[in-house]
């Protein structure tokens, strides 16, 4: 039984072929997946630079607020402070008074 050369030559041009093709695709798929990768990772740096400067401003904002507190609270502190002195004024005057025999 002899075998036909053509049918022979056929069948290797045709395995080259599927070869190429396979190689050709398996190019194209490492290709797309590397385009991918490098743009879900510009997207995440994206993200990640978005929510840093949305973090920026909130520190700054909660910054802000804690300087308004801190001179809410140095007010209230002085605040007290002067009333501490009247009272001690007030309470002076009232054993000068009494000592004096002023009431009674």
């Amino acid at each position: 039984m002899k075998t036909n050369p053509t049918l022979e030559c056929n069948e290797n041009e045709q395995e080259i072929k599927q070869q190429v093709y396979n190689e050709i695709v398996k190019k194209i798929k490492q290709i797309f997946t590397k385009e991918q990768n490098e743009t879900d990772k510009q997207k995440s740096d994206e993200i990640i630079l978005h929510e840093k400067e949305y973090l920026t401003i909130r520190i700054n904002q909660i910054n802000e607020r804690m300087n308004i507190i801190d001179k809410k609270i140095h007010y209230i502190m002085n605040c007290m402070a002067t009333s501490e002195i009247e009272m001690l004024n007030i309470c002076h005057l009232v054993d000068e008074i009494t000592q004096n025999h002023r009431f009674g």
